[in-house]
């Protein structure tokens, strides 16, 4: 999610027939389809996880070609005497919500590292692709791995320096090469600790050529999209400085995209440096040539609180429109964003905007938009913990998936 991670456990409250709230302590999945649209409730909500184990979906859903599903993320141990016992873990389930199998992956065992899954994909070959950080003994490198659709292993490899490297997301260019973004503290310049990383696999995972970025600050790439020309759009963030907040650290920076071409050479870069943090998350190609960025700012808000911040642009990437959603005092931050085949957007946002009685922290809000950006309308869903959403995509079927 946009704000540091606090491992919270994940609460969800479901409404039962009689109406009792019933509290689960797991990995958030719901589905919206098309009758949610017009303004109906969930067709359903599903949770899932390990027993006395956190589980959070961290970033990539994906729909294979036979309707299932797949999320990823990772599974943490609640000890706080084992804070390095955090596994990847990602979940296959039918249309129905049921679960086709689980998978456990990484280092494993107690203390053994960090291993985190951020992104997957479904590649040109119907397998299963994914993206994060894995730990080796001296620090983390980047994760690049394969799975068939029944759950085998087919690929796992890691690709890293000396120290600190982490894979965000992950695309397939139509000649079956993988570009992934991330951040590394291994190679570039480095000048404020760590810089934005592109790499470029062949098919296999094996490397063709790596590019980084360095804005001056500790630099992270977070999301990539293919842009028409065969260029290429990145999201990234830039840590400037950084407190505490309680036991939780927090971070002042800013937000930036470049357009890049086919080898990675920078053909337009834009900053967005005037709040005391402005955060994207998450970037979209949008049907009319341009793209749509999801994030969240302060510039309107008494930091650390912020609003949700929406940037519409064009095919030469330009800003077109830019919306700022959110109460003042508030915590409020987009997250994922999809495009509706009827016109507007889907917005998958964190809100503590609305929280009635039974609802607190951070709750999951649903917004949405017309093609201007303006609110139609919108829901929220929440317990008495954070319940935070990571990834909203459409379904085959007309409607959309919220997994957090």
């Amino acid at each position: 999610m946009e704000k540091p991670q606090n491992y919270l456990t994940k609460i969800f409250v479901k409404i039962n027939q009689s109406g009792k709230k019933i509290l689960y302590r797991v990995v958030l999945f719901f589905v919206i389809f098309s009758s949610y649209i017009n303004g109906q409730i969930p067709t359903w909500i599903r949770q899932y996880g390990i027993t006395d184990r956190a589980d959070f979906a961290l970033g990539g859903i994906v729909e294979t070609d036979n309707n299932d599903f797949v999320v990823c993320g990772a599974t943490f141990n609640r000890s706080p005497f084992l804070p390095w016992d955090v596994d990847g873990y990602f979940i296959k389930i039918n249309v129905y919500g049921d679960t086709i199998w689980t998978r456990r992956v990484g280092t494993m065992g107690m203390g053994a590292g960090i291993d985190m899954i951020f992104d997957a994909l479904v590649n040109n070959n119907n397998e299963l692709v994914f993206t994060g950080t894995k730990r080796r003994p001296s620090d983390r490198d980047v994760w690049f791995f394969k799975y068939s659709l029944n759950g085998d292993s087919l690929i796992d490899k890691t690709i890293g320096g000396p120290s600190e490297d982490n894979g965000a997301e992950i695309i397939q260019n139509p000649d079956g090469t993988y570009l992934i973004i991330g951040d590394t503290k291994s190679f570039g310049t480095q000048i404020g600790g760590a810089d934005v990383w592109l790499l470029k696999l062949n098919q296999n995972g094996d490397t063709i050529w790596t590019r980084t970025y360095d804005l001056n600050y500790q630099d992270q790439g977070l999301d990539i999209i293919p842009f028409h020309n065969n260029n290429y759009l990145v999201i990234t963030f830039s840590a400037t400085d950084s407190f505490q907040i309680g036991f939780f650290g927090e971070y002042l920076g800013f937000g930036s995209y470049f357009v890049l071409d086919s080898s990675g050479n920078v053909l337009k870069t834009m900053i967005f440096a005037e709040d005391s943090i402005t955060k994207f998350s998450e970037i979209i190609p949008t049907g009319d040539g341009g793209a749509i960025i999801a994030g969240s700012r302060s510039l309107y808000d008494n930091f650390p609180n912020r609003d949700i911040w929406i940037l519409k642009l064009n095919s030469n990437a330009d800003t077109v429109w830019t919306k700022t959603i959110g109460t003042y005092g508030k915590y409020d931050g987009g997250i994922s964003i999809l495009q509706s085949n009827s016109g507007g957007y889907y917005l998958a946002a964190y809100s503590q905007t609305y929280t009635p009685p039974g609802m607190g922290y951070d709750n999951l809000w649903l917004l949405r938009l017309n093609d201007n950006g303006d609110t139609v309308w919108t829901r929220w869903w929440g317990g008495p913990l954070n319940d935070d959403p990571a990834s909203i995509i459409s379904t085959s079927d007309g409607g959309i998936i919220i997994a957090g």
